[in-house]
Formats: structure tokens, sequence, C-alpha cells
């Protein structure tokens, strides 16, 4: 029994060849409308220790605060235990998805009042990093390799010219935010897919910013160099790769024309 369970998403192209979110999808759906999987779907391919160790917590956690009752079958003990490990994760959906969306719209004020301490904090340092914004919510496709996504904030900053940009929420009162591998393979892909729809002679920077969701400090911000990025990028046409033949689904028609860009553009930064 899977205990943290998450559905995949899945971008469709329409009609008029805009790329746009497919919800409700499985693998089965998604090849009769040959949907592109998400940057995160295909990423829980990859093995996320730090990601595994809270899982683990959680489950220890929960299991010592509701043992199993007298009596109680332990089929009906594991969907109980389940059905409270996936709460906290949950919750922290929820918690970051609204935050997101006040982040998304910010100058504008800040629609929910609970949010308005965090935004207090992050519009002087947005204000520092971004010199002006390209746009928020940017659905991207890459249909060389059949991914789509959508980042959340594209920027021209003072430091790092054009810059994507992703917020994390995770807890990290008095130490460093954590920022997971997968953050940077994200993003790589973000920057690529960008660069290829607008013809530029390079990918932007890729930047992540930390928001402590414990309680409201200082963002911080996160941007890789460009050795970090190329590494990433290559790891995450590996981890793709992986994903396609595990799935035998090439969206993208077959997967010749998926390992010639992967020639062409995953050039791999040895450490």
């Amino acid at each position: 029994m899977d205990f943290f369970s998450q559905s995949g998403h899945w971008y469709i192209r329409n009609a008029s060849g805009k790329i746009e979110a497919a919800h409700d999808l499985d693998l089965r759906g998604a090849r009769k409308v040959n949907a592109r999987p998400s940057i995160t779907t295909v990423l829980k391919e990859r093995a996320n220790p730090a990601l595994d160790k809270w899982k683990q917590g959680i489950l220890f956690q929960t299991m010592l605060d509701n043992p199993r009752y007298n009596n109680e079958e332990l089929e009906n003990y594991e969907g109980r235990i389940a059905r409270l490990c996936s709460k906290p994760a949950s919750d922290a959906a929820d918690f970051g998805k609204e935050l997101h969306g006040e982040l998304d719209r910010y100058p504008k004020p800040c629609t929910n009042e609970k949010f308005k301490p965090y935004m207090d904090l992050f519009g002087p340092s947005y204000e520092s990093v971004v010199k002006n914004r390209v746009g928020s919510e940017v659905m991207l496709c890459d249909d060389d390799i059949g991914i789509a996504g959508t980042t959340d904030l594209i920027a021209e900053t003072h430091e790092w010219g054009l810059a994507i940009i992703d917020y994390k929420t995770s807890r990290f009162k008095g130490k460093p935010p954590s920022f997971w591998t997968s953050y940077r393979l994200q993003l790589a892909f973000y920057a690529k897919a960008y660069q290829k729809a607008n013809g530029l002679s390079e990918t932007p920077a890729i930047v992540n910013c930390g928001i402590n969701s414990e309680e409201p400090t200082e963002p911080v911000w996160k941007a890789y160099t460009r050795a970090e990025q190329d590494q990433a990028y290559a790891e995450f046409l590996a981890v793709a790769f992986l994903w396609f033949c595990s799935k035998k689904y090439w969206p993208m028609g077959d997967k010749e024309r998926w390992i010639m860009h992967a020639q062409v553009n995953g050039k791999l930064i040895s450490s």
C-alpha cells in the first residue's frame, strides 16, 4: 500500500496548438490523447532520499500515535494509517498551493490575511532580486522529448539576467532550506524548453526561492551555476528516458527523435 500516493499531471496541445493542463488522466487515457507527462510526474521516477526519510518519519510517528485497536483487522489498520499519513502531505500541499497563489499575484495586495506576514517579507526581497517580470505560471512544453510543465516565474533579474524561478515551501526554521536535487532538474528542463520555444542563444539562469512554511521569514534565493545547470539537464534526460522506457510511451512519436535530442543537448558535465 502506498501511503503517500500522488496522481500524475499531464498536458495536451489543444486544437490551436496551445499547451494546456489535462487533469484526471492516467497513462491509458494519456495514450488516447497523446498527452505529455509533467516534469514533476517524470521526476518521481528518480530516487529522493530526503523525501523518503521524511515519509518514513511521518509513518513511524503516525503508527506510534495511533496503535492498532484490539481485534482490528490488519487491512483496516493499514487503511487507517494510510489516511492519517496522507494528511501532513495534503496539508503541506494545500499551504503551498495557496501561498503560491499570493506569490504569483504580487505586487497586487494579498487576498488572504493569513499570508500577509509572508508577503510583507517576500515583497522587499522580490524587489531586490527581480528587475522585470516576464511572466508567471508559464506553461512550457518541449515536443522533442514530450514533457511539459508550469514554472512559477520568468523574470529579468538584477544579478543573473533572464532567469527561470521556482518557489519551494518547506520548514527550515533556524537552518538553511534544503533544495533537493530534483528542484534543479526541474528548473533545468524549464530553462531548456523556454530557450527552444523562444529561439534564445543560451538557456536562462535557474533559481529557487525557498519560503519557510513553519513561520514567516525572509525568503532564501538559490541560483545555480551554469555547470550545475548543465549537469542537472543531463541527469533530467537520464531520468526521463527511464520513465518513457518503463511506460513504453513516446508522445513525440518514437524514441529515435528523443535520443537524437538527448545526444545533441545532454552534455554531461563530469564532477
